[in-house]
């Protein structure tokens, strides 16, 4: 692990994805469209995670000869 808390292996795409959020700045007030239930952007956000958790680990398989190749998400 990574003195700044991220692991030694992250793809060079995934390092660049956690410096732009990183550099995104706080809003004073939360963003909300009234016409998206929060339960809905919730579920969506929950499956956009999840799915770019698989990615990582299919690429971590694939580069220990355990998976095949992979489209990420």
């Amino acid at each position: 692990m990574h003195p700044n808390g991220r692991p030694d292996d992250l793809d060079p795409l995934e390092v660049a994805l956690l410096d732009a959020i990183g550099a995104l700045p706080v809003p004073d007030q939360p963003i909300h469209d009234p016409s998206l239930p929060v339960a809905t952007a919730d579920e969506v956000f929950t499956a956009q995670v999840r799915s770019r958790h698989l990615d990582h680990a299919a690429r971590w398989l694939r580069s220990r000869g355990a998976g095949f190749y992979t489209i990420g998400s």
